[in-house]
């Protein structure tokens, strides 16, 4: 089901941006070169930019990725840890999104400005995987009431060349497909009449009984935003345009194709006739990013494999090299 609601959060179309400073003469050039459909990078106004992916790139996290597209460098980060369930929400488990800007702020902006971005940017993905019920909690259920997984997703911007909220769900999603957790054994100990039921949890150390959570996959959606530009729609507006965006759509597109809601922000306004049309862009290039995900995914997967094929065969030489 569709919905269109206006964002509760503050929106400036250059709280996204690291502060490129468009002369006048520059910003309208950019309008007008948009609705010709010419865009100074040469894409056309459909087109995501090329992104790579690389997993496990923090050792002591549960799962890991970065992200590199252009200029922007993310790097998300997936903790597991065991905690309590909310009140109310006994059998579940809890996942807390933290976005971190503040290294790659300009020298336009004090530190709590890049506070504030990024507690914006943290609950657009809270609102994005928690509130919508992409992320399946029920599953980090240990002991309704008791005991429950807790998922830390940190992402840290280390620079930025525009449309922020779309690469975070990206490196977002390649950490939480990347990531497993130990399984865990609940073990009742003493008696249940009278008092309460005291719990021991057994957490398995075996790299074999790991739990890995890509099977979440098939229900995490990524943010699509499609941007107002003069009378012009794009896709993943560069560092540049975004100092043009009057107002912005950002959809929530699922793994399948399928636009799950809008919200729009933004003082611009958006026509009935805009709406539409931003409608239609987002249904065709909403699978267009998915299957682009898909593939950096994948490709970063092989890397991957590859690199422990050669860290084996690396120790396997150093072994024999001792024993001659």
């Amino acid at each position: 089901m569709l919905f269109l609601t206006p964002s509760t959060l503050p929106f400036a179309a250059k709280s996204y941006i690291i502060m490129s400073s468009l002369s006048y003469g520059e910003q309208c050039y950019i309008r007008d070169a948009c609705k010709a459909g010419i865009r100074t990078d040469g894409r056309s106004a459909e087109q995501f930019r090329h992104f790579d992916l690389t997993l496990d790139v923090v050792p002591t996290a549960n799962g890991s990725a970065r992200l590199e597209m252009d200029n922007t460098h993310i790097v998300a980060a997936v903790k597991a840890e065991i905690g309590t369930p909310v009140h109310g929400e006994e059998e579940l488990g809890r996942i807390v999104f933290n976005v971190d800007c503040t290294n790659c702020l300009s020298a336009q902006w004090d530190r709590s400005e890049g506070e504030s971005l990024s507690a914006e940017l943290s609950a657009i993905l809270t609102r994005t995987y928690v509130d919508s019920g992409a992320m399946q909690r029920k599953l980090l259920g240990i002991v309704p009431g008791r005991f429950c997984w807790v998922i830390y997703v940190d992402l840290t911007v280390y620079s930025s060349s525009g449309n922020l909220a779309d690469a975070l769900s990206i490196a977002a999603k390649a950490a939480l497909r990347a990531t497993t957790i130990p399984a865990v054994t609940v073990i009742k100990r003493g008696a249940e009449t009278g008092k309460q039921q005291e719990y021991e949890l057994d957490v398995s150390t075996e790299h074999d009984d790991l739990v890995s959570l890509a099977t979440w996959d098939q229900f995490l959606p990524l943010i699509c935003s499609i941007c107002r530009i003069g009378d012009a729609l794009v896709l993943d507006p560069s560092l540049e345009e975004e100092e043009c965006v009057s107002a912005r759509l950002q959809m929530m597109v699922s793994p399948t194709g399928r636009v799950l809601g809008m919200v729009k922000q933004g003082e611009g306004g958006i026509s009935p006739g805009l709406a539409t049309q931003a409608m239609m862009l987002g249904a065709t290039a909403g699978p267009a990013m998915i299957q682009q995900f898909q593939r950096a995914f994948m490709e970063a997967l092989n890397k991957d494999e590859d690199k422990e094929v050669e860290d084996e065969d690396e120790m396997v030489d150093d072994e024999d090299a001792e024993m001659e």
